[in-house]
Parts: C-alpha cells; structure tokens; sequence
C-alpha cells in the first residue's frame, strides 16, 4: 500500500505526488461545488444501498434522491461557513491520534508526519542505538501477553491513549501514565503507519514489526487499586475502564499509574454531552462526506523519521 493511493508508488509525500494526487487521481470535497458534493454523496449511498425486489420497500423506503440532495447542500453550506470557527477537536479524538473526519488525504498524511515528529522532538521516538544510550532497557516491556522471547507489538492505540492521559492529568499529582516509547531500528528511514477507520474516530493504528517496536515502563506495583470508587471521577475526562482491576495501579511510590489506555478504555471520550447539537450534526455528516470520497477502512502512511 502507498502513501495516497494504490496507484502511486511508495515514497515520502512531497510536491509532485500531491500535485499527482490533487489533478488527477482523487478529487477531495474543497475541489467542487457545493451541488456536486451532494451529487457525489447521493451517486456513492445510492450505489450502496440494498436492491431489495419488495413493493412495500420500494413504497415506503425508496430512496429520495433530489430530497437526500437538498439536505446534502445544506450540511455542506453549513459546514463550510461555520468550520473555521469550530471547536478544536469537534470532528477528531486525541486519544486516538486526533485524525479528523474533513481532512484530505493530503492533510492526514501531513497530520501523520507531524505526529511522528512531536513524538521524535519529546523523546518518545527513538532509533535503537540512542534508547540504548539514553534509557536503561531494563525499566521497559513489550506490549500485552508475552507468548514467545522477543516478542514485538507495533500497536499505537495505547500511546496515543497515554499522551491523552498525561495531558489531562497533567494538574493532578497523585496521578501517572506509563511511557510509551517508539523503538526503531538504525537503517529505518522511513516508517509506514498503517490508519484504521472505526465507528467513531479514524485511528492512526499501527506499524511493521521489522521496523521497530513499542515498548512502555514497566511499573513496579503495591497493589491494583482500579475497583476502588474514588477513581471514578476519570469518566469525566472519558476514561470508563477504571474499575476494571489492574487497570489503575499504585506505585511504591504512592502514586496512581493508569496502565490500561487502550481505545476502548477511553470509550467515553465520544460521549461528548455538552456538545451543541448543531457541532453533532456536522461531525455526522463530515463522517458521511468522508465514507462516499474515501471508502477504505485501513491505509498506510509512510512517514520520515527525522535524525
């Protein structure tokens, strides 16, 4: 798989495979009127939807185009006059690696990259050869269950739910989160990321392997604290995994460690309550919109690794 799409070759993103990408090989919303958005949409579900030989279903649930059109033309107006004003993260989740549902390709590739290299910049990417130098080996595992010796998990899901984590716990001492560490072998150059798309949020998901693993500290515990019911505050920050034991450890140090921070821990963070319901309508069509231009559920993003 390649970095746009499947009839691009491999290669880090630059200038003349977006201008590829952008005149010929796939059209993205920002390129067309506002009608032929809708055109495009209705033309994608009506291709999509069930043929079903049924009178009755043909009476009562037949489908409206020039209805399903006009209500198209109003989400997309909408959209575009109020996006720039939106919230942050109204179309987005951190905790899985903050793709949004209106960008382009060309924008998740160079959101991708940026990731990388936040991570590269705070210490949390590193080659082989400077975690060796600069950590002490000893103190880090390897993700999940270990069935066999050098054993190796490229799975970003709980990085991201960590970082997430750390930043929203950020004011409160008693509580830690586990590093998460990128370790990538010396000759990687580039790495390629493989996307998920999920229910709620696209995924910046996982990567190869051979090219490197993630590791995480390992935390010496007293004991599992996670039943405990002064933890259950974290719903309020989308953590709904609190009470499941050995989720939330206490450290010899005192303190709370959350070592559980997979996606699905954080499952609460899509339950935005507070939210306008007009914020909800957009992101539902910006999921609708990017379902009929993009109809993939996993890709791969090939990003540089920065010396």
């Amino acid at each position: 798989m390649d970095i746009i799409s499947n009839s691009l070759p491999r290669s880090s993103l630059g200038i003349s495979s977006e201008k590829v990408y952008r005149d010929k090989l796939v059209e993205e919303p920002e390129q067309l009127s506002i009608e032929e958005v809708a055109q495009r949409i209705v033309e994608v579900e009506k291709k999509n939807r069930p043929k079903v030989e049924n009178s009755f279903f043909d009476r009562f649930f037949a489908y409206d185009e020039e209805k399903e059109k006009e209500k198209i033309i109003q989400k997309e107006t909408a959209l575009r006059k109020y996006q720039a004003i939106l919230p942050e993260e109204w179309d987005s989740y951190e905790a899985a690696g903050g793709l949004k549902w209106s960008m382009s390709l060309i924008q998740i590739a160079a959101h991708v990259q940026k990731k990388f290299d936040e991570l590269r910049a705070s210490g949390l990417l590193l080659f082989r050869s400077e975690f060796l130098a600069k950590e002490n080996p000893l103190k880090f595992r390897s993700l999940g269950v270990i069935f066999q010796p050098g054993q190796r998990s490229g799975d970003l899901a709980r990085l991201w739910g960590a970082e997430y984590l750390r930043q929203k716990l950020a004011q409160r001492e008693e509580y830690k989160v586990p590093r998460f560490v990128v370790v990538i072998e010396d000759d990687v150059k580039t790495l390629p990321i493989s996307l998920w798309c999920g229910t709620h949020s696209l995924h910046i998901n996982s990567f190869p392997t051979d090219s490197g693993e993630i590791l995480v500290e390992n935390i010496v515990h007293g004991r599992r604290v996670a039943c405990e019911q002064n933890h259950r505050w974290m719903v309020q920050l989308g953590y709904v995994d609190y009470s499941d034991p050995g989720n939330i450890l206490e450290g010899e140090d005192g303190k709370y460690y959350v070592v559980d921070t997979e996606w699905t821990s954080l499952a609460g963070v899509t339950e935005r309550n507070q939210e306008a319901r007009g914020i909800y309508m957009l992101r539902q069509y910006a999921m609708q919109r990017f379902a009929a231009f993009h109809p993939w559920f996993s890709k791969v993003v090939d990003v540089e690794i920065r010396k």
